[in-house]
């Protein structure tokens, strides 16, 4: 039984999964306790090799978007604690496995996560975090569908602050972003940056988010 889930959706870029999986076990505590479940939309054929990790490719519309590929990637996933990641992300802070899972209150319910690399929210905003399988079942999806990204890591963190279960953790899973300098600008991030959910969106579904805090609370020890 794997110990984490590692959702990520990748598109024409497979060497950034490779990437990600070659920096795992590099740093990971139990490198086969993990597992990948990957989001890979029907029209991308691009070859891709993922031989030496447990990798779940799972076909999804292209047109999906990435917070719905993640909940959706959800339901593959056998262990108990689910990472929402971006193929850009590498990991960086040995046992970097073992500190996320010991994070974690008895009951589950909180953001676990560390720095992407980013000064400017370091220690302020968690980009790619963990959930417990408690916190899904509660509020029934891992991330909150609707959302090309931004706004779905948003509508999380600002769930756990108001919980008092926001944990920032001493682990770097570095983004490997062209907003900082660290990547190339490629078609996949153009197209991110054209669709990006508006922070009018998020604010239509506030009560949605709130009553989903509720959710959480009842079930809080």
């Amino acid at each position: 039984m794997p110990s984490i889930t590692i959702i990520c959706p990748t598109r024409k870029r497979p060497g950034h999964l490779e990437r990600q999986i070659a920096s795992a076990r590099e740093t990971a505590s139990d490198f086969d306790a993990l597992e990948w479940v990957v989001p890979i939309a029907t029209d991308d054929d691009t070859p891709h090799d993922f031989t030496g990790a447990n990798v779940r490719v799972v076909p999804v519309t292209s047109s999906m978007v990435l917070s719905d590929r993640w909940t959706y990637g959800a339901a593959f996933s056998q262990a108990p604690v689910l990472m929402w990641a971006g193929d850009d992300i590498c990991f960086r802070t040995p046992g970097w496995d073992t500190i996320a899972q010991e994070a974690f209150p008895p009951d589950g319910i909180a953001l676990v996560g560390g720095s992407d690399g980013n000064p400017r929210r370091d220690g302020r905003f968690i980009t790619h975090g963990f959930l417990h399988r408690a916190w899904v079942e509660a509020v029934g999806y891992f991330v909150p569908l609707g959302f090309h990204g931004d706004g779905a890591d948003l509508w999380v963190n600002d769930m756990a602050r108001a919980l008092g279960r926001w944990i920032h953790i001493p682990i770097l899973t570095e983004h490997l972003h062209p907003a900082f300098g660290k990547a190339p600008q490629d078609e996949v991030y153009r197209t991110k940056a054209q669709n990006a959910a508006s922070r009018a969106t998020y604010d239509l579904r506030l009560g949605e988010r709130d009553r989903d805090i509720e959710l959480l609370r009842a079930v809080m020890s």
